[in-house]
């Protein structure tokens, strides 16, 4: 019998669970090898996980946006209906960066969210870079139709890219300084601890109090008692 590989003993659960949520000859139906496996533990692990290359672009050849700067296209192997590897790289890269940054704990969803946030906001701004490095700040906006010629009418305007650009480096302050505040008011209550020596002299006083109060009872409820001995004796 061949040992299954390491990835598929961690994503067993995976397995598991489609299993579970196909009727026995749906899944006996698919015939899935270890590969199959692979691919559908590394697919489900990358929902779960909210993987943030997925947001990275599929490559189109010639009319993808990075065409005239792709070092694959230029020697004629770009990988057509797959994501551009480039991008995967620069994304992981500043996820990374990120996550050394602001000290994030990845395994915590709300922190894993604001970090990927981050990233789609530098996406944005990078194609949107890479549109305006090719096109330049000025595009032929068209208006209209000449009724004489039936030829389009064009107005010189600034690039939409610009306005993309703007709102994604606003979204990105705005993210910053939401996690940032999210990150001081962890540490405000983190670093919140009590004086151990105060602590426990509260807790003496507090003791102290109790006893003399209980005393103070025990003392009445004898008073109390004796009186009524006193005159049931008269």
């Amino acid at each position: 019998m061949v040992e299954e590989s390491k990835e598929l003993d961690i994503g067993n659960d995976i397995i598991e669970e489609l299993k579970r949520v196909c009727r026995p000859e749906v899944y006996n139906a698919l015939r899935l090898n270890d590969e199959d496996k692979k691919n559908i533990i590394e697919y489900v692990t990358r929902i779960k996980g909210g993987n943030i290359t997925w947001l990275s672009i599929i490559c189109a050849g010639n009319t993808c946006i990075y065409r005239k700067t792709c070092p694959l296209l230029a020697v004629n192997k770009p990988p057509l209906s797959k994501r551009c590897p480039f991008e995967e790289i620069a994304i992981r890269m500043w996820e990374k960066d990120y996550v050394e940054s602001l000290n994030v704990d990845m395994n915590d969803k709300v922190d894993r969210t604001q970090v990927h946030e981050l990233v789609e906001s530098d996406i944005m701004i990078s194609r949107a870079n890479v549109i305006l490095g090719v096109d330049g700040f000025i595009m032929d906006n068209p208006v209209g139709v000449d009724h004489e010629t039936g030829t389009p009418v064009y107005r010189k305007e600034e690039h939409i890219a610009i306005n993309v650009r703007e709102r994604a480096q606003k979204r990105r302050d705005r993210i910053m300084k939401s996690f940032l505040a999210t990150r001081e008011s962890k540490v405000r209550v983190m670093t919140r601890t009590v004086d151990p020596t105060a602590y426990q002299a509260k807790l003496r006083e507090r003791m102290k109090e109790l006893i003399d109060k209980k005393r103070a009872i025990n003392i009445t409820m004898e008073t109390t008692i004796d009186e009524t001995v006193e005159k049931s004796s008269i």
